[in-house]
C-alpha cells in the first residue's frame, strides 16, 4: 500500500521541485526569455513524468513564481497589458505543453500497458501453443507406439501390392528389418495356397474397399511359417483412386493349435465312445436318451437309431423301472455332480432280447444353460461276476487242497501261500509272503531253482520233480513240485506257480514196498531153488538106485511146495486186507468158542512139539470175524509152539480189558478216561516160555518179513508175514495187537476186541 501511494504522490513532489529548480535558474540566469524557457521545461518534464495533473500543477506554481517573484524584478516589464498578455500565453503555452505531455505520458503509459498485455498475450499464447504442440507431438508418439507395438500386425499395400507401411510387430514376428521389407510385394512372403488366395482376393478388395477374416500362411526369414487371420481397409485419393491399404493382422498360430487340440480330443471322445466296452447312455430332462453309444449297443442289443428319444425305462426292467426313474429325478435335483460306479451297488439290465444282466453304474449330471444332461456309465459284470465264482472256487480248492500251493514273482518272491504251506513248511502266510522262495530251498538246491525261474520265463512248465526242501525248524522234507508259468489278462508271463506234495510217506511205502519186492523175491527163491535142486536130482537119475533118498528128495519138494503155497497166500491175504480189498464182516461171536476152536486146530501141532497147551476160557460176546480171529489165534499159537522148547507149556487166555487202562486210538498214546469210554474190550493173551524177544524188535516184529532171527524163515519154515496178516486183521476190528516179552523168560502177544454193547452196558 505504501508503494501505492509513494507511486501516487512522487509526480506532484516532482512538479514543485521543477517549478523551484526553474525559479532558481531563472534567477541565477539571465535576461527573462531563458526564464520563461526553463519554466516550459519543467513544464514539459512533470508533464512526462507525472502525466497532465502534475504538469498543470508545474504551469500554476510556475505562473505564480513569473508572476510574483520575477516579473517584478524586470525593469523593463511592467506590470500592464502586455505583461498580462505575455503571462496569458505563457499560462496557454504552458498549459499546452502540459496537456501535450500528458497526453503523450498517457499515450506512453497506455502503450506500454498495451505491449505489457501483448506480451503477456504473446507469453499465453506461447504457452498454448507449445502445450498444444506437446500434446500433439505427445499424441503423434503413442499413435506411432500403439502402431508399431500393437498386439497385432499392420502393414498397407499400395496399388501393385507392394509394402510401403509395417509396425515393428509384424517385423518382429517375420524377424525382418523394415528396410528389408518395404517395397517387397507381399505375395513373396507367402506360401503358393496363400499366394493363390492372396492373387484372387487383392483385385477384389481394391473394388470393395474391405476383406474380413483372410488366412493366410506367412513364410519368416528362418524359413518358419506364421499363421496370420488378416483384415483390410482401403484407402483411396479425391478422385476414388486406391491409394493403399490398411490392414491388420493376428497370430492364429496358438488358436490354431487349440483348434486342432480341441478337434483331436472331440475325436478321442468319439473315439472313446465308439471303443468303449462300457454303455455310456445320456438322457434328457424328461429321460428320454439322447446319447447311446458302440458299447451301449453291444451291451443292450439296440442299435442307436433305435433308442434314441425312447425313455430309459426301455433299458430297465420293468419291475425296478420305477426304482430307477425316482433315483435319476433326486440326482438330478442333487448338488452332487456325479456318484461313482458302485456306490449304488448292484443294479439289473434289459437286452433287446428281453434278457437280463447284473450291472453297476457310475451317474453324471452336465449343466449346458437351462438344460441339465444326465450321463450314466453302465459296465455288465455277468462275466465279472462269473470270473469272482471261479476265483471264489479256486481259492476254496487252493484253500482246502492237501498239497502246498505258493505263487511267486519271476524274481522268486513269494506272494500266496496256501493252508497246507503253512503244515508243509512250518511259516505261516504272514511270514512267507514278501520272502525271497530261497527261504525254503538248501543251498545246494539254489542253482537247480534259477534254472526253474528260467524255464518259466520262457513259458516252460515242470513236473513232478522231486527234491528236498527246508522247513522253519531247520528239518528236510522230500516233496515233488510242479511249476507252471503264471500269465497277466495280455498273456505275458508274470510269476510262477508251485504245487508241493509231501512224498515223505509216498518214499517210505516205495522203501517198503521195493523191499517187500525184495524179500518176497528172496523168500520164493529159497523154497523154489529147494524144489528145483530136489526135482533136479530125481530128473537126472541120480538117486534112481537109492529110493530113501529119492522119496527124501520128493518129501522136500513136496515141504517146499507147501511152503511156497503159504508164503502166496499169505502175501495175497496181506494184500487184500492193506488195500481194503477182504472186508471182515463182523458178527456177534463167544470168545470162548474162538478159542476152542483154535487151541483144537493148534493141539496136535503142539504135542508134535511136546508142548502143553492150556486154555484159560471166559465166554464173553464180541463182534468179530471168526474166521479172521481163528486165523490170528492159530499163527500166534503156531508162533508160539515154534519158539518153545520141548516140556513147556503155553496159555491160551482172555479177560475183560480195564476201562482205564484202554488206550486211545490217536498219535499221543494217551488212556481215557474210563467214564469218557464208550466200550469195553476183551484181551487175548497167548503166552508162551520161548527164548524172548529183544526190546528193539518189540515193535518191528509186526512188520512184513520181519524175523527176531535170520535164521527163524529157515529153520522154523515160517514166511514171516503171519504178524503183519494179525495186526491188519486185528485193525479191521478196531483193536490193537501188542507184544511185551523178557529173553529167556518168554513172551506175551495180547489183543483186543471190542464186546457186545448189551454186555459193555
Amino acid at each position: 500500500m505504501g508503494d501505492t501511494i509513494y507511486r501516487q504522490v512522487m509526480p506532484y513532489g516532482v512538479a514543485a521541485a521543477s517549478t523551484a529548480i526553474a525559479l532558481l535558474l531563472s534567477l541565477w540566469l539571465e535576461p527573462f526569455s531563458s526564464e520563461v524557457a526553463l519554466f516550459y521545461l519543467a513544464i514539459a518534464l512533470t508533464a512526462s513524468y507525472g502525466g497532465i495533473y502534475p504538469g498543470f500543477l508545474t504551469l500554476v506554481l510556475s505562473s505564480l513564481a513569473l508572476y510574483y517573484v520575477l516579473i517584478p524584478s524586470v525593469p523593463r516589464f511592467a506590470v500592464d497589458a502586455n505583461s498580462g498578455m505575455e503571462l496569458a500565453v505563457f499560462a496557454l503555452v504552458g498549459g499546452l505543453i502540459a496537456l501535450l505531455n500528458g497526453n503523450l505520458q498517457a499515450s506512453k503509459y497506455r502503450a506500454e500497458q498495451l505491449e505489457l498485455q501483448l506480451q503477456e498475450m504473446n507469453q499465453s499464447l506461447e504457452k498454448q501453443v507449445q502445450s498444444r504442440t506437446d500434446d500433439l507431438k505427445y499424441g503423434a508418439d503413442e499413435i506411432q507406439d500403439l502402431y508399431e507395438n500393437a498386439p497385432c500386425g499392420y502393414h498397407s499395400l499400395d496399388n501393385e501390392g507392394r509394402i510401403v507401411r509395417i509396425n515393428d510387430t509384424e517385423l518382429r514376428w517375420l524377424g525382418y528389418e523394415r528396410s528389408e521389407l518395404l517395397g517387397r510385394p507381399f505375395a513373396q512372403l507367402l506360401t503358393p495356397q496363400s499366394v493363390q488366395r492372396f492373387q484372387e482376393c487383392f483385385p477384389r478388395f481394391k473394388k470393395t474397399g474391405f476383406v474380413n477374416d483372410l488366412e493366410f500362411e506367412i513364410i519368416c526369414k528362418d524359413e518358419s511359417l506364421l499363421l496370420v487371420n488378416l483384415n483390410s481397409t482401403a484407402i483411396y485419393d479425391e478422385s476414388g483412386q486406391y491409394v493403399m491399404s490398411r490392414s491388420t493382422l493376428f497370430d492364429i498360430r496358438d488358436r490354431k493349435r487349440a483348434e486342432a487340440a480341441l478337434t483331436a480330443s472331440q475325436a478321442r471322445f468319439a473315439g472313446i465312445l465308439d471303443i468303449a466296452n462300457d454303455a455310456i447312455i445320456s438322457i434328457d430332462a424328461q429321460q428320454n436318451i439322447t446319447l447311446f453309444n458302440k458299447g451301449a449297443e453291444k451291451v443292450f442289443g439296440y442299435s442307436a437309431t433305435e433308442v434314441m428319444g425312447q425313455p430309459l425305462t426301455l433299458l430297465l426292467p420293468k419291475r425296478s423301472s420305477n426304482v430307477h426313474q425316482r433315483y435319476v429325478s433326486e440326482f438330478a435335483q442333487s448338488t452332487e455332480i456325479a456318484r461313482q460306479m458302485g456306490e449304488r451297488g448292484e443294479i439289473s439290465g434289459r437286452r433287446k432280447d428281453g434278457s437280463e444282466f447284473p450291472a453297476e453304474a457310475s451317474i453324471s449330471r452336465l449343466e449346458l444353460g437351462d438344460e441339465r444332461v444326465v450321463t450314466a456309465i453302465l459296465r455288465d459284470i455277468s462275466d465279472r461276476k462269473q470270473a469272482e465264482a471261479a476265483q471264489a472256487r479256486l481259492a476254496a480248492i487252493v484253500a482246502s487242497s492237501q498239497d502246498a500251493i505258493i505263487s511267486k514273482t519271476l524274481e522268486g518272491v513269494i506272494v500266496s501261500w496256501n493252508a497246507s504251506a503253512e503244515n508243509l513248511f512250518g511259516y505261516s502266510a504272514a511270514e512267507a509272503i514278501g520272502q525271497p522262495i530261497a527261504i525254503l530251498i538248501p543251498p545246494d538246491q539254489l542253482h537247480v531253482e534259477t534254472r526253474f525261474l528260467s524255464l518259466i520265463r520262457q513259458g516252460e512248465s515242470i513236473q513232478q520233480y522231486e527234491t528236498v526242501r527246508r522247513r522253519k525248524d531247520g528239518t528236510f522234507v522230500d516233496i515233488s513240485l510242479t511249476l507252471s508259468p503264471v500269465r497277466d489278462a495280455k498273456g505275458t508271463i508274470v510269476g510262477a506257480s508251485k504245487i508241493a506234495r509231501d512224498i515223505t510217506e509216498q518214499r517210505t511205502l516205495d522203501r517198503m514196498k521195493n523191499e517187500f519186492i525184495s524179500i518176497v523175491s528172496h523168500e520164493l527163491r529159497t523154497p523154489l531153488t529147494a524144489i528145483r535142486g530136489s526135482l533136479g536130482l530125481i530128473l537126472r537119475g541120480v538117486y534112481d538106485k537109492k529110493p530113501e533118498k529119492k522119496h527124501r528128495m520128493i518129501e522136500i519138494a513136496a515141504q517146499e511146495s507147501n511152503r511156497l503155497v503159504r508164503l502166496v497166500n499169505d502175501i495175497l491175504d496181506l494184500q487184500r486186507l492193506e488195500s481194503g480189498q477182504m472186508k471182515l464182516a463182523l458178527e456177534a461171536c463167544d470168545t470162548a468158542a474162538l478159542m476152542q476152536q483154535s487151541a483144537d486146530a493148534m493141539r496136535a501141532y503142539a504135542e508134535e512139539h511136546q508142548l502143553q497147551l492150556i486154555v484159560i476160557p471166559l465166554s464173553v460176546s464180541v463182534w468179530a470175524a471168526p474166521d479172521a480171529i481163528i486165523q490170528t489165534l492159530t499163527n500166534l499159537l503156531s508162533n508160539a509152539i515154534k519158539f518153545s522148547q520141548p516140556g513147556g507149556k503155553i496159555w491160551l487166555s482172555v479177560d475183560l480189558e480195564d476201562r482205564a487202562e484202554q488206550p486211545v486210538d490217536n498219535a499221543s498214546g494217551l488212556t481215557k478216561k474210563a467214564a469218557d469210554c464208550p466200550l469195553t474190550r476183551v484181551r487175548f493173551a497167548i503166552t508162551d516160555q520161548g527164548r524172548g524177544i529183544p526190546s528193539d524188535k518189540l515193535e518191528t516184529v509186526f512188520e512184513r518179513f520181519q524175523q527176531v532171527d535170520a535164521s527163524d524163515s529157515r529153520d522154523k519154515g515160517g514166511t514171516g508175514l503171519g504178524l503183519a496178516i494179525c495186526q491188519k486183521i486185528i485193525e479191521q476190528h478196531n483193536g490193537r495187537i501188542w507184544v511185551e516179552s523178557a529173553l529167556g523168560e518168554g513172551s506175551t502177544f495180547y489183543f483186543t476186541l471190542p464186546i457186545v454193547e448189551e454186555q459193555a452196558g
